[in-house]
């Protein structure tokens, strides 16, 4: 004969079992808001990296191929830049509509036929307002037509190291063949902000202004999430809504790049979830006592000196401190217009790096601190030591300085606690002790 439970003690195990069914039902609802977001939509794909090393934090199919809409645009305007830092194309210089870009479905400025526009006004309308009309003025005034531009976009995305990138148009619209992947650009918007800070603005503006209109950027984070500073959306029925975006707090920097959203609301809400946790993994890294992993292998970059020494160097942090800032003399008994003009070769180390891409960061960094202004002369360059257990490591070396350039410079790296070298002019010493 089964016993029966005390009516007090019955009671006690129902609430228990009922609490566990809660939990339950909590931990199953938890499970499915958290679950990948591909899971249900395959067009859905997403990356957070540390614009700063380049690191991906976090990602969900990083390297499906799948339509990047008006993301596009972003490759069109770093091969402008690219045009107008090489003498191509002046900022200021005016072109001529064509029948073809005044043709382009909207989003558009409405450009009309014969009509000109300056470079800086299609810049603007592309960056910020997306308009097909004025991408393809810049795609005919940097390669002439749509197709020859688009093969350099193409050339120009493997040289980034996008493997999974192909471009037929610049705009982004829908074509057979033109593919991307979250990584890839990712990477590209890293590129964008790396290579070219003084275009980088450009994406942060609100609105553009044409024929008296003011047309509001398409990028909501601008307004809508503290520390955004960029970058590009993109939409179409068969990518889904897009976005790159980037955002800087405490002096770290996340990107993010999303795929496929299912609204313009809800990308923008899964973008800054995913900022969200990529500033909050940074901060718990900064916070915590052990170092952080290394960053996974970058790809070489392009465009930089690499001047492999006949020998490898000591790194950076094998000096002591208290030599590097040390009050450096000049040769016993140099006349003064040899000191002169060695006070112009003066050089600093900011670091050995793992990857090239880090190194190049730093450099841009001691610009935007702005110890690199133009009357200083200096001379950026990247030298590649090779490492005696195979690889390289980069060193961030500015050339080329003044004395007190040179001091004001490391003193302002090292107070922010970041290593900083200084090399003087050939017979310059230390004091003697």
């Amino acid at each position: 004969m089964r016993r029966s439970l005390p009516p007090t003690r019955a009671l006690r195990v129902l609430r228990a079992l009922t609490k566990g069914a809660l939990a339950a039902g909590l931990a199953a609802l938890v499970l499915t808001a958290t679950a990948p977001q591909a899971a249900a939509n395959p067009k859905y794909a997403s990356v957070t990296m540390d614009v700063r090393t380049g690191e991906i934090l976090a990602s969900e199919n990083p390297d499906k191929r799948l339509y990047p809409a008006s993301l596009t645009k972003m490759m069109t305007l770093y091969l402008v830049f690219e045009a107008i830092e090489n003498k191509q194309l002046r900022i200021d210089q005016s072109f001529v509509v064509s029948a073809r870009a005044a043709a382009q479905p909207a989003t558009k400025l409405g450009l009309k036929r014969g009509e000109t526009i300056t470079l800086r006004q299609a810049i603007h309308a592309a960056a910020v307002r997306s308009a097909n009309d004025a991408v393809v003025v810049l795609a005919e005034a940097v390669a002439g037509d749509e197709e020859t531009f688009a093969q350099r976009m193409t050339a120009k995305a493997k040289a980034l190291g996008m493997t999974n990138s192909a471009f037929r148009n610049p705009h982004g619209l829908t074509a057979a063949g033109q593919l991307s992947s979250a990584r890839d650009m990712a990477i590209l918007g890293r590129r964008i902000y790396l290579d070219f800070p003084q275009y980088y603005p450009i994406f942060s503006r609100e609105a553009v202004v044409w024929g008296g209109r003011r047309m509001p950027a398409t990028n909501k984070l601008l307004t809508g999430y503290p520390g955004t500073d960029g970058l590009k959306t993109g939409y179409t029925v068969a990518s889904g809504y897009n976005l790159v975006s980037t955002a800087e707090r405490d002096g770290r920097r996340v990107l993010v790049a999303v795929f496929g959203g299912t609204s313009a609301r809800s990308r923008d809400q899964r973008v800054m979830t995913l900022m969200d946790q990529g500033f909050a993994l940074l901060k718990s890294r900064a916070a915590a006592p052990a170092v952080a992993a290394a960053p996974a292998p970058q790809p070489r970059p392009t465009g930089l000196v690499m001047a492999p020494p006949p020998r490898p160097k000591p790194t950076i942090a094998q000096r002591p401190t208290a030599v590097r800032m040390a009050a450096f003399q000049p040769p016993a008994g140099a006349p003064a217009a040899r000191i002169a003009a060695q006070n112009e070769e003066w050089a600093v180390q900011l670091g050995g790096f793992p990857t090239g891409d880090e190194a190049q960061n730093r450099i841009h960094l001691a610009a935007v601190m702005g110890v690199l202004r133009p009357e200083t002369q200096a001379a950026p360059r990247i030298v590649a030591d090779a490492r005696p257990e195979g690889g390289f490591l980069y060193r961030a070396q500015i050339l080329s300085l003044r004395m007190a350039s040179a001091h004001e410079l490391c003193h302002a790296f090292m107070t922010q606690g970041m290593e900083c070298a200084i090399t003087p002019p050939a017979g310059w010493r230390l004091p003697a002790r």
